[in-house]
Order: C-alpha cells, then sequence, then structure tokens
C-alpha cells in the first residue's frame, strides 16, 4: 500500500530493457479516496514489435476508471498518408473487466461498407487484454470503422502507428481511449492548437 497526499505522485515504469515483455496492462489500482491513473510509455515504436522501426513517441492517456467502461465501441481508422503501400490500419487493445468475457470485431470499409475483417476471442480473467494486432513488419491491420461488442464491460484502447509503417512523415505514435456507445453525447466543444507548427488538424465524428 501507498499513501499520497494531494498533488503527489507514484510511478512505476520498466527499466526498458526488453520488448514487448514488461506489461502492466491488467494491474487493478484501488484507493481509499478518488485519483488519476495515466498508464504511460516513455518511448516506443507502433506496434511495439516493429524491427527497426523508425518514428518513437511517448504515449499516455488518464485511464477512465472500470464503472465507466461498456459493452459496445465504434471506431474510425486513423487518417494517414500511407505513402509506402504496405502498412495500413490501426493498432488496438481490448481488456477484460470480469472473467470469461467474449468480444468480438468487425470492421468495414468507409466508403463500401464491405466487411474488410473480423476476429474475436475470450479473456479468460479479469485484466486479461488481446492486441489487435501486434506485427514486427508492416502489413494491413485493423482499418476503416469498426464495430466492437463484448458480453461484459470491457475497455479499448486505439493507438496510431510509427512513420515507418506506412511512410507518413507527420503521424508517429499517440494513443487515445475509445468511448464507449453507453456513453456518447449529444454536444461538445473541442480546440484546435493555435500554433503555426501544426499545420493540418483532423477530427473524427462517429454518429
Amino acid at each position: 500500500a501507498v499513501t499520497l497526499d494531494e498533488g503527489e505522485v507514484y510511478m512505476v515504469k520498466g527499466d526498458g530493457q526488453t520488448r514487448g515483455v514488461f506489461d502492466l496492462t491488467g494491474s487493478r489500482i484501488r484507493s481509499t479516496k478518488p485519483v488519476g491513473f495515466l498508464p504511460f510509455h516513455e518511448r516506443t515504436t507502433m506496434p511495439n514489435l516493429l524491427v527497426f522501426g523508425n518514428g518513437r513517441n511517448h504515449l499516455v492517456e488518464m485511464m477512465p476508471p472500470v464503472n465507466n467502461w461498456g459493452k459496445r465501441y465504434a471506431t474510425v481508422e486513423y487518417k494517414r498518408e500511407n505513402l509506402n503501400g504496405i502498412g495500413k490500419g490501426d493498432v488496438f487493445r481490448v481488456v477484460a473487466s470480469q472473467a470469461n468475457t467474449k468480444w468480438s470485431l468487425k470492421y468495414y470499409d468507409k466508403a463500401s461498407k464491405a466487411l474488410l475483417g473480423q476476429g474475436g476471442g475470450v479473456l479468460a480473467k479479469a485484466g486479461d487484454f488481446a492486441d489487435v494486432t501486434q506485427s514486427g513488419a508492416p502489413t494491413a491491420l485493423t482499418s476503416g470503422f469498426s464495430v466492437w461488442n463484448a458480453d461484459k464491460p470491457v475497455f479499448v484502447m486505439q493507438y496510431s502507428c510509427s512513420q515507418s509503417w506506412d511512410g507518413d512523415q507527420i503521424l508517429d505514435p499517440f494513443m487515445i481511449n475509445v468511448v464507449p456507445k453507453e456513453q456518447f453525447i449529444t454536444s461538445t466543444i473541442f480546440q484546435s492548437p493555435t500554433s503555426g507548427k501544426f499545420g493540418k488538424h483532423r477530427l473524427n465524428l462517429i454518429v
């Protein structure tokens, strides 16, 4: 147990000497008072098994509490330039909140709505997770728009790939929590950076 005062931070991280081995996903954090939880990777390629990949970045997101996880998700592929004609799509991670969680995925072409692929499985224990998908070399991943379903609440994270995955010179790895359909809203406010260094602004709307 760790005792923290207001504003204090407690961090746990690996030594950076392994690839795809040290992973704290599935850890259960409990506290007597509200806390913020920020999972992160200090510097990685994406997929993080990508061999000799160019484009490494810091990944971090505020994790929602388990009681805010959902059973239905929808995502849109991140807009990238796809300049090398080999790599395509995004990486996902799905995490179970309860034992014996069945989950499924279908993804479709954004224009034709044709089914491009599907997957799924069973996560045996609370905290177990599946990566969709890992690869050591550029290939086609989940793309277009995707629909996720589970029989028990799950968490889904979406990752942008490294520049050497598909040749995009602008977008390096980042990760974003996917919001479950149960928490979709009818209005929002968003802001874009005002710095001139940001030449492109992209917004994904899922309706």
